[in-house]
Formats: structure tokens, C-alpha cells, sequence
């Protein structure tokens, strides 16, 4: 197996830093249009989706409350990337995302 050399992996760390940065600021700017004005869920309800209970989703919520749990968890990441927020426990965000894959493993 061929040895990757410093150049190589310089770039695929400037890549995936900058990669990183760039999806934590997006997460916080979709939390801030949803939920800056104070009521996620009725910014959700207006934009079209349902608040009534969708057993097709985890633990029967809506669909507006599982878009704004999205948010969320997305908004949890972008604060624990730039250090303004903490995650105390062990959580598997992978998990608790993967019903917005729509699909895409």
C-alpha cells in the first residue's frame, strides 16, 4: 500500500475543516429561519407541514415536530462545532437523523 504523503493529507484536512465549518453555519442559519422568531412550529405548519400525528414517523409525531426536531439536533452539532453548546451524555445523532435520509443510505 502506497504511503499518502503530507501534501495529500494537508488538502483532505483543509477540505473537510472547511466542510465541517460550512455545514455548522448552515445548520444554525436553518435553526435561526425556523425557530427565530420564537414558535418553530408554527413556522413549520405555515410552510406546509402537518401537526397531526403521523404514525410513519418515530414515536407518532407530526411532521412538523420531526422537521423541528431536525432543526434541532442539526442547530445541537453547528453549537458543539463552534463551542457554544455542550451534549452531556452520549447521543447518536446519527441515529436520531436517519428519518431525514429520505431514503439515502
Amino acid at each position: 500500500m502506497a504511503q499518502v504523503g503530507k501534501s495529500t493529507i494537508d488538502q483532505q484536512l483543509s477540505d473537510l475543516a472547511v466542510k465541517w465549518r460550512d455545514l455548522a453555519e448552515q445548520a444554525l442559519h436553518l435553526a435561526t429561519e425556523v425557530t427565530g422568531q420564537g414558535n418553530g412550529l408554527a413556522m413549520l405548519t405555515a410552510a406546509g407541514y402537518g401537526t397531526t400525528a403521523n404514525l410513519a414517523n418515530p414515536g407518532g409525531i407530526s411532521d412538523a415536530d420531526l422537521a423541528l426536531q431536525g432543526v434541532n439536533y442539526l442547530a445541537l452539532l453547528g453549537g458543539l462545532f463552534f463551542g457554544t453548546a455542550v451534549q452531556p451524555t452520549n447521543f447518536n445523532f446519527n441515529n436520531a437523523l436517519s428519518p431525514h435520509w429520505a431514503g439515502r443510505i
